[in-house]
């Protein structure tokens, strides 16, 4: 008898973490099935529909229509009967967990996303996460930061916690052939030297600022160069743009969304992610595209990136808040070229190593066949 397990995320769209979920699990041993919440209904919908996956879409506009999203969720449930429920993000987790619990004969986990912004930034947020942990059997982290987060901060007995990361189908984490070109001329970036790439929201600890800082720097001896602004949007935006009034418009390009954003990589002479603290990355996929795709990084230590990034091994790091480091180390790549199909080499290897899909479902594997036993399925 299969292990069925019911995955409840709010406002996704397309995601290679998603998919896993659904594409690495035994199907021999399990009936994984989604429901998602959210405004429209997201690719992943018909992905998994066409898959042969049970798929089930929730209109949902915020916590305002929690009410009408329980009670939904748990008739789905009941007319689905899932073993194990495994919720995502806040929202799906404050709608899911609850409906889980109404629903009663199951097990309810969640998988928290997120570090410590809600404890430095928003203050409201943690009874949201106090809440989701309440409800919980097990709480996926998915990084140590996130663990250390949720024991220190949160006050989770370390019993509930178990620190699973993300993996992926890296092989799936490919640019298209021409993309990359087409990507280059819609954005001007040929003839420009170097592009410096980062793909941030504009909130103050995605350190986006100090990237904007250190290629003005940069500019000085690398006039021709341009910087790409990947996913330009969010509540710093003011003061993001501030900064780059000091930049001459031919040498930068804000770009709020880009559907084939794995084709832009390529496009960059350099990667920059730069979070300001240590917790507020919960895991960060900008440490492991780029890498996976061979582009040169430099980075801060935050959430993942804590676990696997060394200095001169799989990319440069810089200290918190520190432009000045950030130009230095953006310098070294573009000129030791030793250096940089080091880096380059290691790190595709490492993310290949550490986050590929074969370890993620073994890990999640063990996990849900625990609690499924101490069920009794």
């Amino acid at each position: 008898m299969k292990i069925k397990v019911c995955h409840v995320f709010s406002d996704v769209d397309q995601s290679h973490l998603v998919k896993t979920f659904g594409d690495a699990m035994d199907k021999g041993k399990y009936d994984i099935s989604f429901v998602f919440l959210g405004l429209k209904k997201p690719l992943l919908f018909d992905y998994f529909g066409s898959r042969g996956h049970k798929v089930e879409f929730v209109e949902f506009s915020g916590k305002r229509d929690l009410p009408k999203a329980i009670w939904k969720l748990r008739q789905i449930f009941k007319l689905w009967r899932p073993d194990i429920i495994h919720t995502h993000l806040v929202e799906g987790s404050l709608a899911g967990l609850t409906a889980a619990k109404l629903s009663r004969g199951n097990i309810a986990i969640h998988t928290r996303h997120h570090g410590a912004e809600a404890h430095i930034y928003s203050p409201h947020g943690v009874y949201y996460d106090r809440y989701n942990n309440y409800l919980s059997k097990k709480i996926i982290a998915i990084s140590n930061v996130v663990s250390d987060v949720l024991i220190a901060r949160d006050g989770v007995d370390r019993s509930k916690v178990v620190t699973i990361s993300h993996g992926f189908h890296l092989e799936n984490i490919v640019d298209e052939p021409g993309v990359t070109e087409t990507l280059k001329k819609e954005y001007d970036l040929n003839g420009h030297y170097p592009v410096v790439g980062s793909v941030a929201r504009y909130i103050h600890w995605k350190g986006v600022h100090n990237t904007v800082k250190a290629f003005a720097s940069l500019l000085e001896e690398y006039p021709n160069g341009k910087l790409v602004l990947a996913n330009a949007s969010g509540p710093y935006i003011g003061e993001i743009k501030t900064l780059l009034t000091t930049l001459p418009k031919e040498n930068y390009v804000e770009i709020e969304f880009e559907p084939q954003m794995i084709s832009l990589y390529p496009a960059f002479d350099i990667f920059v992610h730069i979070p300001v603290q240590r917790e507020v990355e919960a895991f960060g996929m900008v440490y492991i595209e780029p890498l996976a795709l061979g582009v040169p990084s430099v980075f801060t230590l935050s959430g993942a990136a804590c676990e696997f990034v060394k200095d001169k091994v799989n990319a440069l790091v810089v200290p918190y808040d520190d432009p000045s480091a950030t130009r230095t180390a953006i310098v070294s790549i573009l000129e030791d070229g030793a250096l940089r199909n080091h880096i380059v080499e290691n790190g595709r290897a490492d993310v290949w190593n550490l986050f590929n899909a074969e370890r993620f479902s073994a890990e999640l594997d063990a996990l849900y066949t625990d609690l499924s036993s101490s069920k009794g399925v």
